[in-house]
């Protein structure tokens, strides 16, 4: 581990240096979350707040000061050139308050998070889709969006994790059932994007709950939650 020397017999790992660097943006105005940079899909991810010192790149030049490289998601609304210099001048003070030199700090603003949708707000393409298709339509809508797809589904008394038409596995839990499935179709891959969408038939609170076991398990993913009120399935969940 590459170790900043601070004074003679102190020594500051990066990671040290890029805890203390995201906590003082995430208390910035302005700042939704950190981010671990775009996604495969295009999208940005945010990080959870335990994971977030990896939204930030350290690095020590011979000169000894420190370099920083923010990345963070905004909140919608926010002036982004404000936020930015906002996180900047909070990060450097935190850092020299803790007695670390900086030579140059900088942030990357990767994407806007809409933490409030106003009722005049047209709903995204995916979102109109979900909320007006049915059946094989809708299911096949969701699918266009994902990588790889499953669903949970109720049978005979027990939820059954569906993929490709096939049967992969069963439990009481409809989260159990969830994350053993997803093991399953995801092959142990990483993974950067989990929605789930609830059925007609289904309850948000078990959507949530499903969210919260698979978010667990991949603690870097980026989740998000739909319903889709004219759904059979009780839930579809799409993993890329």
């Amino acid at each position: 581990m590459s170790i900043f020397k601070s004074s003679e017999n102190t020594g500051i790992s990066k990671r040290a240096i890029a805890e203390i660097s995201a906590f003082s943006a995430l208390g910035c105005e302005g700042v939704a979350g950190m981010s671990a940079g775009a996604l495969k899909s295009g999208i940005a991810g945010m990080l959870k707040r335990e994971s977030s010192a990896k939204g930030v790149d350290v690095s020590i030049p011979k000169s000894g000061g420190v370099s920083i490289v923010i990345h963070i998601i905004a909140e919608y609304g926010a002036d982004m050139n404000e936020t930015g210099n906002r996180v900047c001048s909070a990060v450097k003070e935190a850092l020299e308050g803790a007695g670390i030199e900086t030579e140059n700090v900088r942030t990357i603003i990767e994407g806007i998070r809409h933490s409030e949708i106003s009722e005049q707000t047209a709903p995204s393409e995916r979102e109109e889709a979900v909320l007006s298709l049915e059946g094989d339509e809708l299911l096949e809508k969701i699918k266009s969006g994902f990588e790889l797809t499953g669903i949970v589904a109720l049978r005979d008394g027990k939820f059954s994790g569906i993929s490709e038409g096939s049967e992969l596995t069963s439990d009481e839990d409809a989260a159990v059932c969830a994350d053993k499935l997803v093991d399953i179709i995801s092959a142990e891959r990483d993974i950067a994007v989990i929605a789930v969408y609830y059925g007609k038939n289904a309850d948000r609170q078990t959507a949530e709950k499903i969210i919260s076991v698979l978010s667990d398990k991949h603690e870097d993913a980026d989740t998000e939650i739909h319903c889709a009120p004219n759904m059979e399935y009780y839930y579809v969940i799409g993993v890329e």
